[in-house]
């Protein structure tokens, strides 16, 4: 049944990106976008699962990105782009993976004041060793923007997740639906200020490691989300921004505790930005600035760190219940080489001060990558 409709689901999509390239041709194209990079990494830590030792390893990652758009008469744009993200270990094959995207968006202006923006990603994750970590994940994206002044402007928007699990049956599908009220303002030129507010009901496993398949939960839920942002352009070469997130997950009742979260490394934003988990308190900010020193070298910094307190996952049958505290620290410079190419230097460090001892841990990585770009 899931495979039907799978099946349904990628023929519909295919279809479309055909109507549309068929539709937008003849119209104004503009340039091809293509991004890639080759990377080499040293991690101190492969793996936040307290059931793994904590190993060092060396990956190599290879990303390609191409993105095409078109103009189309009546104010209106569609963009078509895939994306591969591929990382090898060197000694822990199970962690090797390829993510593979597709995405297609469309915009159109309706009149001076409003904006309509639809898009559907579609990604897939092969572990080549190790199948159970396979999945299908689609995001349906709808965004209705009004500009309210000439400096502020407001738009509601839904979200339509949908993960599947292809070879791992004692995990559930993820679904979750999310409406969202977005208000962005202009102080001055080059300060912004975006507030949103956002409500999501979810149920399944948004991670492989989210539930233990002797543990079946009733991971159904609510939760609710609150951000501010605020970034500064100095001017060309100075950006500055800073981010505070706060979310409320309600779960539906608990019999058991919880086991596991986040089993994949690859990438802080999707590890920090959704867990996997339910029942919780979280308080999350990051800071973020991009300097360019001159016009062949630029630094980045962005620091992370959030407070979560769970709300059912006890340590012990007469508590404490766990409470989180985590950091992620990235430092990276980038070397502009060419118009085309440049290298770039990074080490980032991530620590979880939990009060739960087993998901205690440490990773420090140090890699550098050679980008490509058109």
């Amino acid at each position: 049944m899931l495979s039907n409709k799978f099946t349904l689901q990628l023929s519909l999509y295919v279809l479309a990106v055909c109507c549309l390239s068929s539709f937008v041709y003849g119209q104004k194209n503009l340039p091809l976008y293509f991004q890639g990079k080759v990377s080499g990494e040293f991690r101190s830590n492969i793996t936040r699962q307290p059931s793994v030792d904590k190993e060092e390893d060396i990956r190599v990652g290879l990303f390609f990105h191409i993105k095409k758009q078109w103009e189309i008469p009546g104010q209106s744009k569609i963009a078509l782009s895939y994306d591969l993200q591929h990382y090898r270990y060197g000694e822990f094959n199970n962690f090797t993976r390829y993510d593979q995207t597709l995405e297609g968006k469309f915009r159109k202006y309706l009149g001076d004041r409003f904006l309509l923006t639809a898009s559907d990603e579609l990604r897939f994750r092969l572990h080549p060793s190790f199948n159970a970590f396979n999945y299908r994940r689609n995001i349906l994206d709808f965004i209705f923007k009004l500009k309210v002044s000439r400096r502020s402007n407001f738009s509601i928007g839904y979200q339509n997740w949908f993960k599947t699990y292809t070879s791992n049956s004692s995990l559930k599908n993820y679904i979750s639906n999310r409406v969202n009220l977005k208000f962005g303002h202009e102080f001055a030129h080059g300060a912004n200020l975006g507030l949103k507010i956002e409500f999501q009901n979810h149920e399944g496993n948004l991670y492989v490691g989210s539930t233990a398949p002797e543990q079946p939960l009733n991971n159904r839920g609510n939760r609710y989300v609150f951000r501010l942002n605020l970034d500064k352009v100095f001017n060309r070469r100075f950006i500055t921004n800073f981010s505070y997130r706060y979310e409320l997950d309600n779960a539906d009742a608990f019999s058991v505790d919880q086991k596991g979260e986040n089993f994949d490394d690859e990438d802080s934003e999707e590890f920090l930005a959704e867990d996997s988990d339910f029942g919780y308190r979280k308080h999350l900010s990051s800071f973020s600035v991009l300097y360019k020193a001159t016009p062949k070298i630029s630094f980045l910094l962005f620091y992370q760190f959030y407070t979560k307190g769970f709300q059912y996952w006890l340590i012990t049958p007469d508590g404490p219940k766990r409470r989180d505290k985590l950091v992620f620290l990235s430092h990276k410079i980038r070397f502009k080489l060419s118009r085309k190419i440049s290298l770039d230097l990074r080490y980032t460090f991530e620590t979880n001060r939990t009060n739960l001892l087993p998901y205690k841990y440490e990773i420090n990585s140090t890699s550098i990558g050679l980008n490509f770009a058109r």
